[in-house]
């Protein structure tokens, strides 16, 4: 296992991860969140009709009838109308309501980004989150996907397979400042039709306040990646975009934030050839400069008390930096970097930290 010097400290994990997600696939964790400046007042994007017409004439409508009074999540990042009489699960970052049969879900959840991110920036925390949560998973069909990016507002339904039945899963993103909110609802895909009506009527009712205050940690829902042949496992923001590289002995996973300001990168090299220390040193520096910069410049070498090593470098060109961790089982050489502009620091790094700390090679 590679160990961790948390120089700034590493986040603690809070809470259980909200069933409606853990349902479709992971277990979204959320990371403490707090508050310090504010953003501007936020609403959900307008409803729609269904994403293929109108719905058929067979089909009857079911109301859900709305709780009179609104719902406001105690760190106030959010109010809305749920349905009434179910059951309310909270964390720091989002509420859940399940059905007294527990066939529907429905959460709201926000995300601090660090900043109000750039339209470009806002598709890519989007797509991002879809592709994590959703794209990979057993019988996915896309069913909408509008990105209105300049507006901050997107929706999306798909239909995911899940323990062998059919589910429907509508998502509507909203960006209000630094802050992004996504109302999300499950339902039996046999049955969405006829609930569709009555979960835009839901998501009418969703508002977030003009004061929002910024959040202590930005990125605060991960999900646990394992590595190619389970050598490795670490937990990633769900909205990071995942790019995946496979050739000549090398497996590379990156995880790239929505504004490619800062990202994580896993590789493992096995050329079926036992690797010594000197080799992995001279092996890490060239990666370090295939796969970042040229002018990669080491200021700090550390050997940790499990004989891995922990690299501190900086790009001058690049004006970022980062920190990088490597060692060595048998023929198979694995490095796990952290990378992110001096620009950003304050944003990114403890939140890098924490992942690496979650890193876990059995």
């Amino acid at each position: 296992m590679i160990p961790f010097d948390a120089g700034r400290g590493t986040l603690a994990v809070l809470l259980s991860a909200a069933a409606l997600l853990a349902a479709c696939g992971g277990t979204p964790t959320p990371i403490l969140q707090a508050t310090a400046t504010p953003a501007p007042p936020t609403e959900m994007p307008t409803p729609e009709g269904p994403p293929d017409g109108p719905s058929p004439t067979s089909v009857v409508p079911i109301e859900l009838e709305l709780a009179s009074d609104a719902y406001r999540h105690p760190e106030g990042l959010f109010s809305l109308r749920p349905p009434e009489g179910w059951e309310l699960m909270v964390t720091e970052a989002s509420a859940e309501f399940r059905s007294p049969d527990d066939a529907l879900l429905i959460e709201a959840q926000s995300t601090y980004t660090g900043y109000a991110l750039a339209a470009d920036a806002f598709t890519a925390f989007v797509e991002g989150r879809e592709g994590t949560l959703f794209a990979e998973k057993p019988g996915f069909v896309s069913l909408q996907q509008e990105i209105a990016a300049n507006a901050g507002t997107a929706r999306s339904v798909k239909q995911v397979e899940l323990e062998g039945q059919l589910w429907t899963v509508r998502s509507s993103y909203v960006q209000g400042g630094a802050w992004i909110h996504v109302l999300e609802s499950r339902v039996p895909s046999d049955s969405y039709p006829a609930y569709e009506q009555a979960l835009a009527a839901f998501e009418a009712t969703f508002d977030a306040p003009a004061n929002l205050a910024a959040g202590e940690a930005a990125y605060s829902w991960v999900i646990s990646f394992t590595g190619p042949q389970d050598l490795f496992s670490f937990d990633v923001p769900v909205p990071w975009k995942h790019e995946i590289l496979r050739a000549n002995f090398v497996a590379v996973d990156s995880f790239i934030s929505p504004d490619g300001r800062a990202q994580v990168q896993s590789i493992v090299f096995d050329d079926g050839t036992t690797i010594s220390r000197a080799e992995a040193g001279t092996l890490a520096l060239a990666m370090l400069r295939d796969y970042y910069a040229e002018d990669v410049d080491v200021v700090d070498d550390l050997v940790q008390p499990d004989g891995s090593e922990r690299l501190t470098w900086v790009s001058p060109s690049g004006e970022f930096t980062g920190v990088s961790f490597f060692e060595t089982q048998g023929t198979t050489f694995l490095m796990l970097t952290l990378q992110y502009e001096a620009a950003v620091e304050d944003i990114y790094l403890d939140l890098l930290t924490y992942l690496v700390g979650t890193y876990n090679a059995p």
